[in-house]
């Protein structure tokens, strides 16, 4: 369950991360705000700002015999938020696992994430 708490956690500080950084810098690369492990660890699904600072997410997987990295698999990339929020939303209704951490407290807000590029 601590995996569980530390993902919650990392939705709960996005929002902040946002507000810091919204208007400050320009970007050319999708930003990463937000990285949740699903259990298990062979899945995470990412919140990302674009550099038109709307939002969007993708779920992606891995394979333990593949060593090639992560993959994105939901198709979800190209949609389009304008809130944080939205884009959660969305994502609970669309992935499976997202919807059983919102029942675990997902709903708590935003935390923050690597604050890396969209670059699996």
């Amino acid at each position: 369950m601590t995996g569980l708490r530390e993902n919650v956690q990392k939705l709960q500080r996005a929002e902040g991360m946002i507000r810091k950084n919204d208007g400050v810098e320009k970007r050319s690369k999708n930003q990463v705000i937000a990285s949740i492990n699903a259990p298990g660890t062979l899945k995470c699904g990412d919140f990302f700002q674009r550099p038109d600072t709307t939002f969007g997410y993708e779920e992606y997987r891995r394979d333990h015999e593949d060593f090639r990295g992560w993959f994105p698999v939901g198709g979800f990339s190209q949609q389009v938020f304008a809130t944080l929020k939205d884009a959660q939303i969305d994502a609970v209704r669309h992935i499976v696992w997202f919807a059983e951490l919102k029942s675990s407290n997902l709903d708590s807000g935003p935390r923050p994430g690597n604050g890396g590029s969209t670059s699996k």
